[in-house]
């Protein structure tokens, strides 16, 4: 049975994405040990030769000023990149100080940055990097995200294409198979949340790929193009979950005030990824925190939703409320990491990874399951109009 097949591929794959879900770093990446802020009319050189500008010891980065500066000090192993999170920014420089004060420098604008094969990250090739050099700073002009910050590294080379990689590509084709299914239920029943899951499907499918170096594989577009196709993308998986939720939950299980807020939901999580998408700097200091909060209501409505569901008894709330687990814990670990100073941003990309694993299982169950259900009950009516329809030709008593 396919069913029993694609159950049993899908929770293979979750279990290797569990034991790939925190894989080890590199020992040769170079992570960074002082930063500073500065405005864009400052001379980098200049900022380089005043110590009373850095901050060291303290990671809690600020986007106050229009640049932020890291500094790596460079020990035996000699790096070749810089890598960091993909986010909407104008600039990035580069400069390799050698012992006796000798500076190199590039400049890259945004549009120029690539992405790199570790899912969500860019690379810049740095300035000649030798056993002479003692510092790299890089520069980030109008940073939008604290993560590009905090993510940032250096290193020899670009990760190679490791298991974890592979299995996403596996997983990338895994979902591509509900959608076929979708299909020939649609034939036969034409339920628009049969329409919904299709989309939320597809949605999973294109983040899997833009998130990953998926996308670096099959077409390398700019990393600016993955960061914008990125928010879009998330907030097409929040809106077509909503609606599918909306949609597929039996119509007298659900109170009608929260049904019609997963409406508002949908169109509230569209607005909000194009807007930032399209505009990253018009509040950027506090923008990406805004945004993040922006999503709270979401998350409590569509949990609202889920508990009045089980408490009505609805069956397909059941199959959501298992699959949608890990992705409401994703929401809650993003929220908590993106508002609370105290900690480091997490976006949480292996639990997410296998939260799709889960919703494409248990959601693609309930779906079957409810178009065997509705089925049953169509069955059943059309049997019963048959047997109205011999009764009233026939006459009970001499079956004439």
């Amino acid at each position: 049975m396919f069913w029993n097949d694609l159950r049993k591929a899908l929770l293979t794959t979750l279990v290797v994405l569990l034991a790939y879900a925190a894989p080890a770093g590199a020992a040769t990446d170079i992570r960074s040990s002082c930063w500073a802020s500065s405005s864009l009319s400052d001379d980098l050189p200049t900022i380089v030769r005043s110590p009373a500008r850095w901050t060291c010891g303290d990671r809690s980065y600020s986007l106050k000023g229009e640049r932020a500066l890291l500094r790596f000090d460079i020990g035996d192993a000699l790096p070749q990149y810089l890598f960091s999170r993909r986010s909407a920014l104008v600039a990035v420089h580069l400069l390799a100080i050698d012992r006796d004060g000798a500076m190199r420098q590039a400049s890259l604008p945004a549009n120029e940055l690539r992405s790199a094969l570790r899912g969500g990250y860019f690379k810049v090739p740095l300035p000649a990097v030798t056993r002479d050099t003692a510092q790299v700073i890089v520069a980030f002009d109008l940073p939008s995200h604290q993560m590009t910050l905090e993510k940032a590294y250096l290193s020899p080379s670009d990760v190679a294409l490791g298991p974890d990689l592979l299995l996403l590509a596996v997983l990338a084709g895994m979902l591509s198979m509900p959608l076929i299914f979708n299909a020939a239920f649609y034939r036969i029943l034409r339920e628009p949340f049969v329409l919904w899951h299709s989309m939320l499907t597809i949605s999973l499918l294109l983040t899997i790929v833009v998130s990953s170096g998926l996308a670096v594989v099959l077409f390398d577009p700019p990393a600016m193009t993955l960061s914008w196709m990125t928010t879009v993308i998330f907030g097409l998986t929040v809106a077509s979950g909503a609606m599918f939720t909306y949609s597929f939950v039996e119509p007298d299980r659900m109170h009608p005030r929260l049904r019609q807020a997963l409406v508002y939901c949908a169109v509230w999580a569209m607005f909000l990824s194009t807007s930032h998408a399209a505009f990253p700097f018009v509040g950027r200091p506090v923008q990406s925190m805004l945004y993040t909060a922006a999503f709270a209501p979401v998350i409590v409505i569509f949990i609202l939703a889920l508990v009045d569901a089980l408490r009505r008894g609805s069956r397909a709330a059941k199959f959501q409320a298992v699959g949608y687990t890990p992705m409401v814990l994703v929401g809650l670990v993003r929220l908590a990491t993106g508002l609370v100073p105290a900690l480091q941003t997490n976006d949480a990309m292996p639990l997410f990874y296998i939260g799709c694993v889960c919703e494409v299982l248990f959601t693609t169950l309930g779906v079957a399951d409810r178009f065997m259900s509705i089925k049953r009950q169509r069955d059943h009516a059309r049997f019963e109009a048959d047997m109205l329809e011999r009764l009233s030709q026939r006459d009970t008593l001499t079956g004439c």
